[in-house]
């Protein structure tokens, strides 16, 4: 971070988990959700859409929060 155009999320899910990347505004309004699957992968997130700016972004695994951090975008 900061991100020059693409973000890679690589996770590993255990059978039952259900999980959820959110990209927010600094004030905390939802801006795009993806969806994580049952299994290791990898999601690959474009900033094309987002104006340079500072974003957060969440994980939740089955709705917990186990991950904050701040997103650093630079056009």
């Amino acid at each position: 971070n900061p991100n020059g155009g693409k973000m890679q999320v690589d996770y590993l899910l255990e059978e039952g988990q259900t999980g959820m990347l959110e990209i927010l505004d600094i004030s905390g309004k939802l801006i795009r959700k993806y969806k994580m699957n049952y299994g290791e992968s990898t999601l690959f997130i474009s900033d094309e859409s987002l104006q340079s700016g500072i974003f957060l972004y969440r994980i939740n695994i089955n709705d917990e929060t186990v991950l904050n951090e701040k997103l650093v975008i630079i056009k």
